[in-house]
C-alpha cells in the first residue's frame, strides 16, 4: 500500500510535536573544516505547534518555554530586547553578523547538529527560521519538527539561570526513598 493512497484516506492530525534542543557553539582547539562545533545543553523541550505554523508563532511558542533558562533579571524579559519583535528584524538578520540575541532558531535533524533542509554535502548546520508572519515549512513541517535553540554562547554565560536544570524532587518520591531506606 502506498502513502498517497492511506494520506487520502486519512486526516493529518492538526498539530504537531516539536522538539527543540538547546545549544552553543564552542571553538575547537583543532579543526579541519570548522573552528566551531555545537553543543548540546540543557534538556529539550517539547511542544506542539499547528501543522503549518508562521515563523513568528514558532518563536513565541519557543520563548514561552526558552526563558527559563535566564536569569530572571535578564534584559530579555523586557519586551522589544529580542531580535525576533523588532520591526526592523529583515534588516537585523542582514547586518547582524551572526550575533543573535538572545538565540535564533534553525531547522536541524533528530540528532539537533546537522540541518534538516540542506543536502549533508553543504556541511551546514542548521538554516535559519525566519520570524515571518506567514507560514512555513507548508510542506512537511511533521518530517522536520526538530528545532535547535541556537543561544548565543556570551548571552548564555552572562545571563545563564542555574536553577533551570535543576533537579525537583516530589514529596511522594522522597517519601518513597526513605521507606526503601529504612
Amino acid at each position: 500500500m502506498n502513502f498517497d493512497r492511506i494520506e487520502s484516506r486519512f486526516d493529518l492530525p492538526r498539530d504537531i510535536f516539536v522538539i527543540a534542543y538547546n545549544r552553543r557553539f564552542i571553538k575547537k582547539t583543532e579543526y579541519i573544516f570548522s573552528k566551531y562545533v555545537p553543543q548540546l545543553i540543557s534538556n529539550p523541550l517539547f511542544f506542539t505547534l499547528p501543522l503549518v505554523p508562521s515563523g513568528r508563532r514558532i518563536y513565541d511558542e519557543v520563548w514561552a518555554s526558552a526563558h527559563v533558562l535566564l536569569k530572571p533579571n535578564s534584559r530579555f524579559h523586557r519586551p522589544m530586547t529580542r531580535w525576533w519583535e523588532r520591526k526592523n528584524w529583515r534588516e537585523f538578520t542582514q547586518g547582524s553578523k551572526g550575533i543573535f540575541s538572545p538565540f535564533v532558531l534553525k531547522a536541524v535533524d533528530k540528532s539537533g547538529y546537522v540541518c534538516s533542509l540542506c543536502h549533508w554535502m553543504k556541511k551546514c548546520n542548521g538554516c535559519i527560521i525566519l520570524p515571518t508572519d506567514a507560514p512555513i515549512f507548508e510542506e512537511d513541517l511533521i518530517k522536520k519538527c526538530f528545532i535547535a535553540i541556537e543561544w548565543h554562547s556570551k548571552i548564555l554565560a552572562e545571563n545563564y539561570n542555574p536553577v533551570a536544570n535543576e533537579v525537583v524532587e516530589h514529596a511522594s518520591t522522597r517519601k518513597m526513598a526513605n521507606e526503601v531506606t529504612d
